[in-house]
């Protein structure tokens, strides 16, 4: 298997979870942390954590949404740059959310830190939001390319329901821009909602998305699988497992 470093993903108001990250950190099961910042909640606790961080910002209807024009969408960006700066962040993900994709691109365009990485989404959001940002033209013309991607695989099965194509063909177009990182979950083709599985149980091409991954100039990848328990990584573990056994 190609170089492939996994991230486990942890939510900012569980930091109960940071000692087993620690542990799989240490035996080289995973080589980085994704924390989902939830604004509010305390993140330099996360300082006791051994693992190179990664934040993901809080989004939707609480959260940041740079497709809305919100006055509390400046103050939340500066909150995730000084998060970022607080636990030396590799990076942080920014969803490219949902309304008016020429406020997103304002917005960010007002916006100098590299640091932070904008995610495709799906078309169709779990409210019935119109998304943005889910296709390469779309993640083109917000970010200008000033800013690196994320790719997810299952909101480009959802996107790729929607606009009626191969998701193949899809992902194959969101490569192109050379993502920074990558989240994984397998999906079925059942809605063009957003859902997560744990590897195998979809109806993804795990090959394919396996030979992606390592293709790429990067090849971090975050495991978004649901939990049984919210400090036990087993199911990520298992999905690890089941990635490296693809040949």
């Amino acid at each position: 298997m190609g170089r492939i470093d996994f991230g486990l993903k942890i939510f900012s108001n569980n930091a109960g979870a940071i000692d087993e990250i620690n542990r799989l950190y240490d035996n080289k099961t995973a080589q980085y942390a994704e924390i989902y910042y939830l604004f509010g909640t305390e993140i330099k606790q996360f300082k006791r954590c051994n693992a190179p961080i990664v934040l993901h910002c809080d989004h939707g209807l609480k959260g940041l949404n740079i497709g809305e024009k919100k006055k509390k969408n400046k103050g939340m960006i500066e909150l995730l740059i000084k998060a970022i700066d607080e636990l030396d962040a590799r990076c942080a993900i920014v969803h490219a959310g949902f309304g008016d994709k020429s406020v997103a691109q304002e917005f960010l365009e007002s916006i100098d830190e590299r640091r932070i990485i904008i995610e495709n989404m799906p078309k169709l959001g779990i409210n019935g939001e119109k998304m943005i940002g889910f296709d390469k033209e779309g993640l083109e013309f917000i970010t200008k390319r000033k800013f690196s991607t994320c790719l997810d695989f299952s909101h480009a099965a959802r996107a790729a329901l929607s606009l009626k194509k191969d998701y193949v063909s899809l992902v194959n177009e969101l490569l192109e821009l050379n993502p920074r990182i990558f989240h994984l979950s397998d999906a079925d083709f059942n809605s063009e909602k957003d859902n997560h599985l744990k590897l195998g149980e979809g109806e993804l091409d795990m090959g394919f998305i396996k030979n992606c991954i390592e293709k790429n100039d990067s090849s971090m990848v975050t495991l978004e699988i649901p939990k049984k328990e919210k400090d036990s990584f087993n199911e990520e573990i298992e999905s690890i497992e089941f990635l490296k056994k693809i040949r």
